[in-house]
């Protein structure tokens, strides 16, 4: 058996997937703040990470291979669990955390598109830092400066 992830591991999608936890936990904070009473940090935390479990499809969309959430079996869990005693307190956490899935779908959307802007999809192989060494090798040569390879793993350039 093999599980394979589909995540790819660059910058852009770094960047999407922080910008949907920051999101996320903003929500959170903004919830408890609008709570009479302050519930334990760590039972709201769990209970928003329950609303994340969900029954879910994968498609193809735009290229990509995405997550669409379609039962919030993480939230019926908590439901179980606090249904006497403080469901109604932490009811809105977990649906935040069931809809972050929904956000973070749209935050991968929009790395898609964001990364086939900044890549050319006909050079795989290009990234930024390359982008960055071709571009410094040109403005050195540019100035009359030939870097050697000891004085570039020194840091220095060489005339």
């Amino acid at each position: 058996m093999q599980i394979d992830w589909h995540y790819s591991w660059n910058v852009v999608d770094a960047a999407a997937g922080l910008l949907g936890w920051l999101i996320v936990l903003g929500l959170v904070i903004r919830q408890r703040q609008k709570q009479e009473t302050e519930r334990p940090i760590w039972k709201i935390l769990l209970v928003t990470l329950a609303g994340f479990l969900s029954l879910s499809f994968k498609i193809h969309l735009f290229g990509q291979i995405v997550n669409i959430a379609l039962l919030p079996i993480g939230l019926w869990a908590a439901y179980l669990f606090l249904r006497n005693r403080s469901w109604p307190h932490y009811r809105k956490f977990a649906w935040i955390g069931f809809t972050a899935n929904y956000l973070f779908l749209a935050t991968a959307l929009l790395a898609g598109f964001i990364y086939g802007s900044l890549y050319d999809r006909n050079d795989p192989p290009l990234t930024w830092p390359i982008w960055r060494k071709r571009s410094l090798l040109s403005f050195i040569r540019q100035q009359g400066r030939q870097p050697s390879r000891k004085s570039c793993s020194r840091g220095r350039w060489q005339r």
